[in-house]
């Protein structure tokens, strides 16, 4: 299992092995099994500061798969509005499949 995370900084996705350590980046990533980590006390934190930190995860198995249509249902989270992920305004804490893409966004096939 792996987490990823949109990195602010350089503009990809940064995967962390099951230490913690940072292991890759990239600009997309395909994620099966998935479920959603927010840390409470990095969010609080961004609440008091007003200043972004690394306190949000997708977790999950990375998957490359022979062909898998593309995921159209948008993932998001943001630590303002929401102690977790959300998809189309509702609580989300898991997915089969996630498409983490190039500009930050994140799908899934979910109906």
């Amino acid at each position: 299992m792996i987490k990823a995370y949109w990195n602010l900084h350089k503009k990809c996705w940064s995967v962390m092995n099951s230490k913690g350590r940072v292991i890759k980046h990239c600009d997309y990533l395909i994620l099966r099994n998935c479920t959603f980590i927010v840390r409470p006390a990095g969010r609080e934190r961004v609440l008091k500061t007003k200043r972004k930190n690394v306190h949000a995860f997708i977790k999950g198995e990375e998957y490359e798969p022979p062909e898998l249509p593309l995921g159209d249902k948008r993932v998001r989270y943001n630590p303002y509005e929401n102690p977790f992920f959300t998809l189309d305004g509702r609580r989300i804490d898991s997915a089969p499949f996630m498409f983490l893409m190039n500009d930050g966004k994140a799908y899934t096939l979910m109906t």
